[in-house]
């Protein structure tokens, strides 16, 4: 990924001097770029100019429709194709429970291993699967 969209250059976009992002005959300086940072994350004000880039959207290009666009997507978070919420998970504790639903489902089969070596047990429970 790149670090700025001062590197940025997509189709009938360029990057001039003293200038963030250009699009036909509008661009972004370097301070009207500074302003907007000092209100939303980056990671938020790259992704709409890359966004108004990339389509273009014609005369986007100004900080009130960047700051218009970066609170709307502070408002509504990200979501999937399907318009859900994406869920945040604790990775960490799921790991741990799947690692014991692994342990345990190995021990029912070690035990079951065990049970069938000494012609106790049949291993019908594990016909259909």
């Amino acid at each position: 990924g790149k670090d700025s969209i001062g590197k940025l250059s997509i189709g009938k976009a360029s990057v001039v001097e003293d200038t963030v992002a250009t699009l036909y005959s509008q661009s972004l300086s370097v301070s009207e770029y500074n302003t907007l940072l000092t209100h939303y994350d980056k990671s938020v004000v790259d992704s709409v100019i890359k966004r108004i880039i990339d389509k273009p959207y014609v005369g986007c290009l100004t900080v009130d429709t960047i700051m218009q666009w970066c609170s709307e997507v502070k408002k509504n978070p990200k979501t999937t194709k399907f318009g859900f919420e994406g869920r945040n998970y604790d990775f960490k504790q799921l790991e741990e429970f799947l690692l014991e639903k692994i342990k345990f489902a190995d021990q029912i089969l070690n035990d079951e291993l065990s049970l069938s070596q000494q012609g106790v047990w049949d291993g019908s429970i594990l016909e259909g699967c």
